[in-house]
């Protein structure tokens, strides 16, 4: 999530709940004017960012590899 996103969530969380109405009204507003092209790019946009994000959950830690070691365990098993 860009740092821009991750304002814009944190202002409208510290928003009181009566006031939510008058912002929600004004994003609707603001997705009839963006043009179309630019309307499919965002939301393009908007799923590579979450596929990346699906990806970045996946990732898991690597354990240090001793390569070495792994590799005469490797030898002992194929030529013993």
């Amino acid at each position: 999530m860009s740092a821009l996103r991750q304002n814009a969530i944190s202002m409208v969380q510290a928003l009181p709940e009566n006031q939510l109405l008058f912002i929600v009204n004004i994003m609707k507003e603001l997705s009839h004017l963006i043009p179309y092209g630019q309307k499919e790019e965002l939301e393009h946009h908007n799923a590579r960012e979450q596929a990346f994000a699906v990806l970045e959950s996946l990732r898991r830690k690597v354990p240090d590899l001793d390569y070495e070691k792994e590799l005469a365990e490797y030898r002992e098993e194929k030529y013993h």
